[in-house]
């Protein structure tokens, strides 16, 4: 049985190919292809990503996180070290109606809910 998280993920792929870089679409494909994401995924992006890119990442994912929890900016700054730009272009993907990363956060809350 697919997800909630993963239904919303199969919608985004026909909007994922819309991407301008051109290289976008080969490197989603394969990325899609993983067979065990749990062990090649970090692999993988650490083949693909700098060290900066992957903190980037996982510092817009904590963001996200805190914007759930309904923190204030100030302490989403003090806690990540994170600009206010940065904060506000997170919370507008949040509020986006096809927010991928909202879909993942809601998921995780939840089947924390259920446990």
């Amino acid at each position: 049985k697919m997800s909630a998280c993963g239904r919303h993920l199969q919608k985004r792929r026909t909007t994922w190919q819309k991407i301008i870089l051109p290289a976008s679409p080969v490197c989603i494909r394969h990325f899609l292809q993983l067979k065990s994401p749990g062990t090649v995924l970090p692999i993988f992006l650490q083949d693909v990503c700098s060290y900066s890119e992957l903190s980037a990442m996982e510092q817009r994912y904590n963001i996200a996180e805190m914007l759930v929890d309904k923190r204030i900016y100030t302490e989403i700054m003090d806690k990540t070290g994170a600009s206010s730009a940065i904060i506000s272009r997170v919370s507008r993907v949040l509020s986006a109606n096809d927010s991928v990363l909202r879909a993942l956060l809601e998921a995780e809350k939840a089947a924390d809910d259920q446990n």
